[in-house]
């Protein structure tokens, strides 16, 4: 896959949704964020406010850490350092 295919590709992903993911758990951290255990298993802070904006207003939220992993995989990002 070439980068501009894989951009593309990215794009309909998030587009679908298939970087959504269920809400299995959440937990206040602050006054503004909580932490949220996702379906994937990942553990993600979410601004609380946010979840209220109709955009969002599901039980499932994009998940930055299956994305990030997507657009490594594809050689659209950097792995961080220690990875």
């Amino acid at each position: 896959m070439t980068r501009e295919e894989a951009i593309f590709e990215y794009r309909r992903k998030d587009d679908d949704g298939e970087f959504d993911k269920k809400i299995i758990s959440r937990k206040p951290k602050d006054v503004r964020y909580d932490t949220a255990t996702l379906e994937c298993g990942h553990i993600v802070d979410i601004n609380a406010s946010m979840l209220k904006l109709s955009a969002f207003a599901t039980d499932k939220f994009p998940c930055s850490k299956c994305q990030d992993a997507w657009m490594i995989e594809h050689g659209l990002k950097s792995r961080p350092h220690g990875e």
